[in-house]
């Protein structure tokens, strides 16, 4: 199998629910999202995907965490604004834009700083 890895970055606050059986402080984290995409054969170009459509996916993804309170949203009314949680977020996006498609998604890793992050895999 082939795979492709894009990267986009964004900035977030978060606060995790009972974090050591408490609400945690509300603070930012600069986060990296990476999305690998495979596929069995390439396309007629060489390509499992074309950069452009999954960077553009990816942006349209990631625009309304941006600059954002994470505990805010609606998204996470229910449940922890956790990496894990938010890699499940866009990996679901990112699923369903690609269901029909040669290419599909392999994984969604969340990076909340350079040395911890979170991965959800098909």
């Amino acid at each position: 199998m082939f795979e492709i890895i894009v990267k986009k970055r964004f900035t977030a606050g978060h606060g995790l629910l009972l974090y050591k059986g408490n609400k945690e402080e509300i603070h930012d984290h600069d986060w990296l999202v990476e999305i690998c995409l495979g596929a069995e054969t390439l396309d007629r170009s060489g390509c499992v995907a074309d950069f452009v459509e999954v960077d553009e996916l990816l942006e349209k993804t990631i625009f309304l965490l941006d600059g954002k309170n994470l505990n805010e949203l609606n998204l996470f009314s229910e449940k922890s604004p956790s990496a894990e949680n938010l890699a499940e977020y866009i990996f679901n996006k990112t699923v369903n834009y690609f269901k029909n498609k040669r290419a599909k998604v392999v994984s969604v890793t969340v990076w909340e700083d350079p040395d911890h992050g979170a991965t959800i895999k098909r």
